[in-house]
């Protein structure tokens, strides 16, 4: 389960990770419990600064093949002991997410 604290939401970017993956599920749960809630999305929204939190929220999932190949071009994936290729680390990024 996923939590995001609303009284301190400088968390959300520790929640999507070094290269700001959103867990795809949070743009639909965030979708379903706008309206309960308004204010505190309004928070979340001005935090990371954008007008409309849900789009945002997936447009950090639309390019995971630029994710890829800039993973490949850290270095970082040399380092585990099968080195993926990238479509390889595209496929580990949808599974992940």
């Amino acid at each position: 389960m996923i939590a995001i604290r609303l009284a301190n939401p400088q968390p959300l970017p520790e929640l999507m990770g070094l290269h700001k993956i959103a867990h795809p599920g949070l743009p639909t749960v965030m979708r379903f419990s706008l309206t309960a809630a308004p204010e505190r999305y309004a928070i979340i929204a001005r935090t990371v600064g954008c007008d409309s939190l849900i789009p945002w929220l997936e447009a950090l999932n639309a390019e995971v093949e630029k994710m890829a190949a800039d993973a490949l071009a850290s270095g970082s994936p040399a380092n585990n002991p099968r080195v993926p290729m990238a479509l390889e680390i595209v496929a580990l990024y949808h599974e992940a997410w």
